[in-house]
């Protein structure tokens, strides 16, 4: 369902979100690794969110820009504000807006919101971040598909969400948004997912009890196990393969 979702978004040249919904670990971040490794011709780039810490709210954006400027993810260390958007506009390009730039820097963690935006009320300030984000994807997809994961989702602040949401409603790209979180996910947005043919959730289950027997065998490379010592495991494990 992911590969036919990113041929989708290919031939239409529009972004979709999908959402993997699990329990921890059942397997969500290998679902997709295993998609990310099939996908020659995608750039993807992952990010997690925090469920605390300092400066967590764009966490998962920071690590994005960081791998395409080879910054360090921590922010605010060794990287001058003014060298950091000096390298955000050359990945833009000359034809650029600079304010996409000044705004990045925000998102790498190297700027200081306060300084940027001096007197800004904060809703006004994230709809600044969320048009550069946007922007900066529609740059980096302008000759392929852009695939952003951002993991454990159901930690994301509500401006995260509200730009994740941005990104797979308004983004002129080829742009698959991927979302792996946990059911309580749910539990905070209720709508979230709602977009209507450009969203799709796929829920991933417990394993059956052969499908928790052949997991078991693959994994100890047995051709076979007493069946009572076969019950036990899929009765502990839950279905859950972790």
């Amino acid at each position: 369902r992911l590969r036919a979702l990113a041929e989708r978004v290919e031939r239409e040249g529009r972004p979709h979100l999908v959402t993997v919904i699990g329990e921890p670990g059942i397997g969500k971040s290998r679902l997709l690794r295993e998609f990310a490794a099939s996908g020659r011709h995608h750039l993807v780039r992952v990010g997690r969110c925090l469920p605390y810490g300092e400066g967590i709210e764009y966490h998962a954006i920071r690590s994005m820009l960081a791998k395409e400027l080879d910054l360090a993810t921590d922010g605010g260390v060794g990287e001058p504000g003014e060298r950091i958007e000096r390298r955000l506009r050359d990945l833009l390009g000359a034809e650029a807006a600079p304010e996409i730039a000044d705004r990045l820097a925000v998102l790498t963690g190297y700027v200081d919101a306060a300084v940027r935006f001096p007197g800004v009320n904060a809703d006004d300030v994230a709809a600044e971040l969320r048009w550069a984000f946007r922007r900066f994807v529609e740059t980096l997809a302008r000759d392929r598909t852009v695939v952003l994961v951002f993991e454990d989702l159901h930690w994301a602040s509500a401006a995260l969400l509200d730009l994740v949401e941005d990104l797979a409603e308004r983004a002129a790209a080829r742009l698959l948004v991927c979302g792996l979180a946990r059911p309580e996910l749910l539990d905070q947005r209720a709508g979230w997912g709602a977009q209507g043919a450009h969203a799709t959730t796929i829920r991933l289950r417990s394993l059956g009890r052969t499908e928790a027997e052949h997991l078991v065998l693959e994994l100890l490379r047995l051709a076979r196990l007493p069946d009572d010592l076969v019950a036990e495991i899929a009765t502990r494990s839950g279905g859950n393969p972790l």
